[in-house]
């Protein structure tokens, strides 16, 4: 209808590009809350570390600590080892 070519030659032949998700106002500005953020951290670091020890052939403690100091983590509060009990 409204061109000179047939009916079986009117069909759209070429693909239509889709259109990114444009995120709604709440998605835009919503940020993590803490909890998520830690959890977003505490995965980076694992990966990290697991990427340190074996590709990069390091012990695990030593990769877990190279990890934190690239990642920019400082702990905040002291690391008391733990004590075995003996009776």
């Amino acid at each position: 209808m409204g061109t000179e070519n047939s009916e079986l030659n009117q069909g759209d032949t070429t693909t239509v590009p889709t259109v990114p998700t444009v995120p709604g106002a709440f998605e835009e500005f919503r940020r993590p809350t803490r909890a998520e953020q830690q959890l977003q951290d505490r995965a980076a670091w694992e990966e990290r570390a697991s990427v340190l020890e074996f590709e990069g052939g390091m012990e695990r403690e030593a990769a877990e600590q190279a990890a934190a100091d690239e990642l920019g983590y400082r702990p905040t509060t002291p690391v008391i080892p733990r004590r075995r009990f003996t009776p």
